[in-house]
């Protein structure tokens, strides 16, 4: 990217749902490779009230 290497990662599935959690959100809805957004996985996710 603007002739620099670029590194993308992810992390599975259970550990970022594990780390909603940790900070106080909820999974709302997560669609893994949706079409609609070529391929990607959306997560949405709501702060919980403490």
């Amino acid at each position: 990217m603007f002739g620099k290497a670029l590194y993308h990662a992810c992390l599975a599935s259970d550990e970022y749902q594990r780390l909603w959690q940790q900070y106080g959100f909820e999974v709302v809805e997560m669609i893994a490779e949706d079409g609609d957004c070529t391929g990607r996985t959306v997560w949405l996710a709501q702060k919980q009230p403490q």
